[in-house]
């Protein structure tokens, strides 16, 4: 896919639709990393990242209130950084040390009044790799891609297909013998005035692919 830009290319990425791409987990909304590069890499192809190490050439950075790591990404000539923790799955920051903290002590779900210690384990190789992912896409979408997802928005604000890439469309199919509601239908679409511009080529390749 071919897109031409002005040098602002945050305000073409965030305008592509990654809604089919959203994935939820213990009711978080997220974007797979995988496709966030994937799309940015179709996009613009020169992209790139990198982890960044310490001074010990570790991809990661320790302090007393956790470990965290440092990623940045280059679209277009513009680099930006981005830092996440490494945490474990209560959300709680893992240190190279194994620590505890107070919860409420519980027996047969009910609250006995007294308070507890809970461990968290130390970080392993496979925490830090996952949380390097995770900044990945924070740094993607601060380039623009999937950002909406970290406002909760359903959707994105998205440019719809001009009445040229209508025409086009429609003329294409009828020439190839394809139902137009058949090409709707396998976009999730009511009807071809739905279309993203974003996706515009998409549609072209699927009814060059499925001519009958």
């Amino acid at each position: 896919m071919e897109v031409k830009h002005t040098g602002d290319h945050f305000k073409h990425l965030i305008t592509i639709d990654m809604s089919k791409k959203v994935k939820v987990l213990q009711r978080q909304r997220f974007i797979p990393w995988v496709d966030q590069w994937a799309e940015l890499k179709k996009i613009h192809p020169s992209s790139s990242y990198k982890v960044i190490e310490d001074e010990n050439g570790l991809p990661y950075f320790s302090s007393s209130l956790g470990i965290f790591v440092k990623v940045e990404v280059t679209v277009e000539g513009e680099t930006i950084k981005e830092i996440y923790p490494v945490m474990n799955g209560a959300n709680k920051a893992l240190k190279e040390i194994a620590y505890t903290y107070k919860v409420k002590e519980y027996i047969n779900k009910q609250p006995t009044g007294k308070m507890i210690d809970k461990t968290v384990e130390p970080a392993t190789s496979f925490d830090i790799n996952t949380a390097i992912k995770r900044c990945l896409a924070k740094c993607i979408g601060l380039h623009g891609l999937g950002l909406y997802i970290y406002q909760d928005e359903a959707m994105p604000e998205v440019e719809l297909i001009n009445s040229s890439q209508l025409h086009e469309i429609t003329n294409l199919c009828a020439s190839k013998n394809i139902n137009v509601s058949d090409l709707t239908k396998a976009f999730s679409i009511t009807k071809v005035t739905e279309f993203y511009a974003s996706t515009f080529d998409n549609a072209i390749e699927w009814v060059n692919s499925n001519s009958k």
